[in-house]
Formats: structure tokens, sequence, C-alpha cells
């Protein structure tokens, strides 16, 4: 049942989609879809008790980032100098064969240029760090890649808005727990962004500093343009 055309559908590497469907109370269409995953098979491990019960079958999965994690490239000649971050991802996505949907703001930092030669996903995720924003895989009907700048990580409505059992309001995701936690992780009290060829910016608070101690991190490999952008 598992073979179509003479090509067996249980390989690694095929879509999986994960999705719920639920009622919509009084709202047409009847019921909506939530999407919950998508990504792609990477191993299949079936189980065969001995005592005859069922087969057990196991599936191991990872999302467009564990795809993207994959793609290593060949170097170009350099180029991309003075494109914009979001324009950055965009190309590193193109390069590695990305199939879905580029969900992205337009970034405010440029970019030095690129022979594309790093590990796709290190690439993106060097792009995102150095605009100061993020990037990430969201649940959607097919591979979905967001991208935010730092400005609309700051200026933009939450993504989703939650609220507790008691509320009734359409479109908002319940509740039932929160949890805060004050970590000192990422407590750093001398902080000097650089980036490759550049000189390092640092900045300090001397009240932290009064507080913590020198926490120190340091970044020297920013792909940003100028040292100003750090």
């Amino acid at each position: 049942p598992h073979v179509s055309g003479g090509v067996t559908g249980i390989r690694a590497w095929r879509p999986v989609r994960i999705s719920v469907s639920r009622p919509n109370i009084g709202i047409p269409p009847a019921t909506s879809v939530d999407y919950l995953f998508y990504g792609y098979a990477t191993m299949w491990r079936e189980d065969y008790p001995m005592s005859g019960a069922q087969n057990i079958m196991r599936v191991e999965c990872v999302d467009e980032f564990g795809r993207l994690a994959r793609v290593n490239n060949f170097a170009q000649s350099p180029q991309g100098a003075g494109e914009r971050t979001d324009q950055r991802v965009q190309r590193i996505l193109a390069n590695a064969g990305f199939r879905g949907t580029l969900d992205a703001s337009t970034g405010n930092t440029t970019c030095q240029a690129t022979t594309l030669s790093q590990n796709a996903l290190t690439e993106l995720k060097l792009v995102a760090d150095s605009e100061g924003g993020f990037i990430d895989c969201i649940p959607a009907a097919e591979p979905t890649i967001r991208f935010r700048s730092r400005t609309t990580i700051f200026s933009a409505p939450p993504i989703v808005t939650l609220s507790d059992l008691s509320d009734t309001t359409a479109g908002r995701v319940k509740y039932e727990l929160v949890q805060q936690e004050y970590s000192g992780d990422l407590v750093y009290t001398i902080v000097g962004m650089g980036r490759v060829g550049g000189v390092v910016q640092q900045v300090s608070d001397e009240t932290s500093r009064a507080l913590y101690g020198d926490l120190k991190y340091v970044r020297t490999d920013l792909v940003s343009e100028t040292d100003a952008q750090c």
C-alpha cells in the first residue's frame, strides 16, 4: 500500500505536514485548519514486537531549517555588496533551492559582498544577527520562512495575542499557565559588535557593571556593510 509507480512512499526527506481542524461556532466555514508543523521525515523506524502486538512506526522529522542546515554551498565570486538584509536572505534561500514562501520585512542594514560559501542556515542566521532582527520557520501549508528587521520587531503589533481561558475574543490564543524565568545567562554589561574587516563597536553600562561585574559579549563576524551599522 506504500508503493506508487514502483517507488516506495516510505523514504527519507518526504514532506510532512501536521494540522488540526477545529469547529467555528456560528462562523462560516464550519471548520478552520490550524497548521502546527511543516517539515520533512528524516528517519522511519518500524518496531516488530515479538508478543504479536501491532507494529509501531516512528518517524523523526525536521523543519525547513533542518533541510537548510544540510545545504553546503560552493564558493562563488563575491557579490551582493550593498544589498539589504532581506534581499540577502532571499538570495541565500534561492541559492539553497528553497521552494516555499518567504515572509520578510524590509531590512535596515546593508551587507558586505559574500561568496555564499558557508552552510545556508549559517548564512541566514548571520544575516539576521547582523540586522539585529530574527529569522525562523513558521507552521503553514507549505515551507514558510519569516524574517523580521530590528525596527519591525519593536514597531509591529504582536504576532499572537494571548488571553486566559475566560476571554471569548476571537483570534486570541488561550493559555492555562504563564511562567516567568529570570536568568543571568543573557546578562551582559559590556558588548562589542564588529563586522568582518571592521572596527568593533563597544558599549557598556556602568550601573550594570557595578551590579554584575564585567560580563562581556563580543561578535566580530557580522556582515554589515559599515561599522556604524553594527
